[in-house]
């Protein structure tokens, strides 16, 4: 019996042998998560343990596509999110904070593909947006400024 730590940071367990390898097929594990068996003290990866390197070797030609990971950071565009929320768009807004929140979680499980599109979207809602938030900022402010000297202040 196995306790682990999901890509969320919690502690799972415990787990058998025959449900971490579930996990391992299922991707919600990978040689980088954490494990330790009931009883002990001592965290290790799972990549080192040699009960699990069947499975691990397999998931990783099975889901390559899914897992793969470049060098290149994957930004999350939270911050741009909460600027287009506030000073933009608000409705457009909430959609790239959504999208930008899940971005870290799916790294630290290690699904990078759907945490670039995650981003890629939380991006696109960012610039949508923007792009419509800006020009309708304008015009309610020179309508609220025409309406001001239109009636003599």
């Amino acid at each position: 019996m196995y306790i682990v730590i999901g890509g969320d940071g919690r502690e799972y367990g415990p787990k058998a042998v025959v449900e971490v390898e579930e996990w391992i097929v299922q991707g919600r594990l990978n040689a980088a998560s954490r494990i330790k068996e009931v009883g002990s003290d001592e965290w290790k990866t799972l990549g080192t343990l040699p009960a699990f390197q069947t499975e691990l070797k397999s998931a990783a030609t099975i889901g390559s596509q899914i897992h793969q990971h470049t060098d290149e950071p994957i930004p999350s565009y939270m911050v741009q999110a909460i600027l287009v929320t506030f000073f933009c768009c608000m409705p457009l807004g909430i959609p790239a904070i959504i999208f930008a929140s899940r971005v870290d979680g799916l790294i630290r499980m290690g699904n990078y593909t759907e945490a670039r599109e995650c981003s890629n979207k939380a991006k696109l809602w960012c610039w949508i947006g923007f792009g419509l938030g800006i020009p309708a900022n304008i015009i309610s402010i020179i309508g609220l400024f025409g309406s001001s000297f239109a009636n003599g202040f």
